[in-house]
């Protein structure tokens, strides 16, 4: 895979990551939109590892 195609994959990633976290995306239309563009497992990946991030922002 390009250099490119990987910073686009990652864009996409994290745009339907934090839209899943402030509540714009529900569920389904995630998994929908994540599936269709091939990138559900990496999307599953990074919304788990911010989950599990401590609260840091808030200091």
């Amino acid at each position: 895979m390009s250099a490119s195609k990987k910073i686009i994959g990652r864009d996409i990633v994290e745009y339907l990551r934090n839209e899943a976290l402030v509540g714009r995306m529900n569920k389904k239309k995630l998994q929908t939109l994540a599936s269709s563009m091939g990138v559900l497992n990496r999307v599953k990946e990074e919304f788990d590892k911010t989950l599990s991030e401590p609260e840091s922002r808030s200091k």
